[in-house]
């Protein structure tokens, strides 16, 4: 019951009422579920043939954002910002691995070593936003059979209230070629309201 009230978007605390058990009992079953589904997924998802791979970055913060930190916090990794990062697979919109941590170099490698285990040993299209230490951890991971690009946004300057409360709208998209053949590939841009932004010939097999 506390599982499926949290697949239908109640908080911790609701589900916490609903269920009648202490908000702690809601955080442990969610731990003990999660380690599961990783354990499932990392036994079940390997060597899948895929064609196109597409990753990201989900910013979320734990307790307090970074810039709320106090400055004997400022070496905690333990709190402030945190990323979720994941590998999809362009067509039928698998979900291929994720890795949670800090948005560094570490943990870049060990999301890249785990989306080497989860696909086959053949030659495939991957695309990721201009983060660099993609640069190091793919050529180095999978540079044997990837065509890698990345995909440069330009966002605009929003006014200040604008700022606050809603992320910036990508005014511009450019591919730069990393690794592999120069030929198109279409890819389509979201805004952050989920429109279809604009179309970019990426030049990558």
């Amino acid at each position: 019951m506390i599982l499926k009230c949290l697949l239908e978007g109640n908080s911790v605390r609701s589900t916490a009422r609903l269920c009648d058990v202490d908000p702690k009992t809601v955080l442990s079953m969610l731990e003990h579920a999660g380690k599961n589904c990783e354990r499932i997924m990392g036994k079940l998802l390997v060597n899948i043939p895929v064609k196109g791979v597409q990753c990201d970055e989900i910013w979320g913060y734990v307790r307090k954002k970074e810039s709320h930190k106090f400055p004997f916090e400022a070496n905690d990794d333990s709190i402030g910002g945190a990323y979720c990062f994941v590998a999809i697979e362009r067509y039928s919109k698998l979900v291929l691995n994720f890795a949670l941590g800090r948005r560094d170099q570490s943990t870049t490698d060990a999301f890249i070593e785990g989306l080497r285990g989860a696909t086959a040993n053949q030659r495939f299209q991957i695309t990721t936003d201009g983060f660099q230490p993609y640069n190091s951890s793919i050529t180095t991971t999978l540079g044997d059979r990837v065509d890698y690009a990345m995909l440069i946004k330009t966002y605009a300057q929003p006014e200040e209230e604008q700022r606050r409360y809603s992320p910036p709208e990508v005014v511009d998209a450019k591919p730069v070629v990393v690794i592999g053949n120069q030929t198109r590939t279409r890819f389509a841009h979201r805004t952050s309201s989920g429109k279809i932004f604009q179309s970019v010939w990426a030049c990558v097999a």
